[in-house]
């Protein structure tokens, strides 16, 4: 009976109101306190789980009590409670662990708009806290080189001291600034795959390496030692993180640009099984008619293009030239390049010249 009425007692109460509320819990802020700031890669071809990878990491961050900025929308609860983790409950249990705690999931998520103007200014002044930029090379693009300014390679460059953790996501290392590879802590890369156990359900491998090559591009294996980076993380796709996010984030609020032209038709079992043991003929892709056609107006299109007459300019030879060819034949090449005009005192000098020459 006492064990009834104990049952009874618990399903009455809610969660809420299990556990004396801490008042004053400025003594707990350190214990959230911002690592040190470092900045990270995430790689990996299209399809192979980066936004997936990138999702899965805030909302571990978030549960574990740290300010988190994404460059795409995330579909959260309003707040995560351990008292709801049984899992937690029963660790705290087991070494005797009696403070839990209910993380604000909407202030703690902040959204960061990728496109804002103001953007690398309001990262350089970011602190305490984890960014996450998915398509990161267009905030930290390879193509910019040397002239980076200032204020972005402070962004990426005080880091640390700072406590903000910088987490570039892009599908190759090469397509982000050498700036940003050569502070990189560590790479990331993202493989999807299935396992031979149960291919029912997609499965991730994450590989990290710290090693990087004189460009500051990471290495992944070394043939001639046989080294291979570690696979840092594996693990099987949760629903629960693709609820979280929209992979076509970006195309929200766009239209389509092409609408695909078809018709549909019902068929029951009969005329399906008629469809089987009709005849049906091969379709011409082209038809002659078409064929002459388009024969007709190539034709047309050639004869306007050699039609075109590409005008020649002329020009003087070179002094260079007449210094090749010498004195002798320097004085044909400019009167058959600069003929004299007629009736001026040049054309009878010519004229002199010529009969002096048959003469002698």
């Amino acid at each position: 009976l006492k064990l009834a009425l104990f049952y009874i007692h618990i399903m009455a109460k809610q969660i809420n109101d299990i556990g004396k509320k801490v008042i004053d819990i400025s003594a707990l802020v350190d214990v959230f306190e911002a690592q040190e700031g470092e900045i990270q890669q995430i790689i990996g071809k299209t399809g192979n789980g980066k936004t997936y990878e990138g999702t899965r990491r805030a909302w571990d961050y978030l549960i574990s009590g740290y300010t988190v900025y994404t460059t795409w929308r995330l579909i959260l609860p309003d707040y995560y409670d351990e008292r709801e983790q049984k899992e937690i409950v029963l660790f705290k249990t087991i070494f005797w662990k009696k403070q839990f705690y209910k993380f604000n999931l909407k202030d703690n998520w902040k959204f960061l708009d990728i496109d804002r103007p103001d953007l690398v200014e309001f990262l350089a002044g970011l602190t305490d806290c984890i960014v996450f930029l998915d398509e990161g090379q267009d905030v930290f693009d390879s193509y910019e080189g040397t002239g980076m300014s200032k204020t972005k390679r402070k962004s990426l460059t005080r880091t640390r001291h700072l406590r903000k953790t910088l987490i570039i996501i892009s599908q190759r290392p090469q397509a982000v600034a050498v700036t940003a590879r050569a502070n990189v802590t560590f790479f990331y890369k993202c493989v999807k795959t299935k396992a031979w156990w149960w291919p029912f359900k997609p499965y991730f491998k994450v590989y990290r390496t710290e090693e990087m090559d004189n460009t500051n591009l990471p290495i992944w294996e070394d043939l001639q030692t046989e080294w291979q980076a570690p696979m840092w993380h594996s693990h099987f796709a949760k629903n629960y993180i693709y609820d979280m996010y929209n992979s076509w984030y970006l195309r929200a609020g766009v239209p389509k640009s092409q609408t695909v032209s078809f018709e549909a038709f019902n068929l029951n079992v009969f005329e399906k099984v008629m469809l089987l043991f009709m005849h049906t003929k091969k379709k011409e892709l082209i038809s002659k008619e078409n064929l002459l056609q388009l024969e007709k107006e190539n034709s047309e299109k050639f004869k306007q293009l050699t039609s075109i007459e590409i005008p020649i300019a002329k020009k003087k030879p070179s002094d260079f030239l007449l210094k090749l060819v010498g004195e002798k034949a320097k004085g044909k090449i400019r009167q058959i390049s600069n003929p004299p005009e007629k009736g001026s005192v040049r054309e009878a000098k010519v004229k002199k010249d010529i009969i002096r020459k048959k003469q002698g």
